[in-house]
C-alpha cells in the first residue's frame, strides 16, 4: 500500500509539473481523431466495398481458429515499439522535436478513420468492434505514448538549460532507460491483440456474418 501510494504521488506530481506538455499531447491526439473522421467522410465511398470484403475474410479467418497468434503479437509489438522509438529519436534533436506531436496526431488519425469506417459501414456491429477490439488496445498504449512525448518535452527543456554541453550525460542515459521501459510497457497491449481480441472477435462473429 505504501509503494502504491508513493507511485501515485509521484505520478500526480509528474503530471502537475508537466501539465502543458500533456495538454498539447492531448490536443494533438484529438486533432488527429477529428482529421481521421473528416477524411473518411470524403473518401469513405472508395473504401466501403473493399473494407467489407476485408472484414468478412478477417472474421472468418479468426472464427476458424487459424490465426497466427505469435505473428499477430510480434506485428502489434513491433508497431508499438516503432512508435516509441521514433518519439525517442525525434526527442533527441531540438529541430525535430515538434514532430513527436505529429506522431500522436497520426495515431489519432488512424483511430478516427477506423472508428468512422466501422460505425458507417457496420453500424451497431461496428460499434462493438470499436468498443471491444480497438479501444482497449488504445487505452493500454496511449498513456505510454503520452508519457514518451512529454518525456521528450522535458528533455528539450533540460537541454536548453544546458546549452553548449556536449556528449552523453546522465540525463541522456535516464532518457534512454525510460524509453526502454516504455517499449516493455507496450507488451500488454500486444498480448491483448494476440490473445484476447481474437476471442472477442470470434465471440461476436455471428453478429457480422449476416451484415457484411
Amino acid at each position: 500500500m505504501v509503494k502504491l501510494g508513493y507511485i501515485k504521488q509521484n505520478v500526480v506530481q509528474h503530471i502537475r509539473e508537466n501539465l502543458i506538455g500533456y495538454i498539447i499531447a492531448l490536443v494533438s491526439f484529438l486533432i488527429g481523431i477529428s482529421s481521421g473522421c473528416f477524411y473518411y467522410k470524403y473518401v469513405g465511398d472508395y473504401f466501403g466495398d473493399s473494407f467489407g470484403r476485408y472484414m468478412e475474410s478477417y472474421l472468418e479467418y479468426i472464427a476458424n481458429g487459424s490465426a497466427d497468434r505469435w505473428g499477430i503479437f510480434f506485428t502489434s509489438f513491433l508497431s508499438s515499439a516503432e512508435t516509441v522509438f521514433f518519439i525517442m529519436l525525434l526527442g533527441l534533436f531540438t529541430f525535430t522535436y515538434p514532430f513527436t506531436y505529429l506522431i500522436l496526431g497520426g495515431r489519432g488519425f488512424v483511430l478516427g478513420f477506423s472508428a468512422s469506417m466501422l460505425l458507417s459501414l457496420l453500424g451497431l456491429d461496428g460499434f462493438f468492434i470499436l468498443l471491444l477490439a480497438l479501444l482497449p488496445q488504445y487505452l493500454l498504449l496511449l498513456p505510454i505514448y503520452f508519457f514518451c512525448t512529454v518525456l521528450a518535452f522535458i528533455r528539450l527543456k533540460k537541454r536548453r538549460l544546458l546549452k553548449g554541453k556536449k556528449g552523453i550525460g546522465r540525463e541522456d542515459l535516464g532518457y534512454l532507460q525510460f524509453f526502454i521501459c516504455s517499449v516493455v510497457g507496450t507488451i500488454p497491449a500486444s498480448i491483448y491483440v494476440a490473445l484476447i481480441m481474437p476471442l472477442v472477435m470470434n465471440g461476436i462473429y455471428s453478429l457480422f456474418s449476416g451484415v457484411l
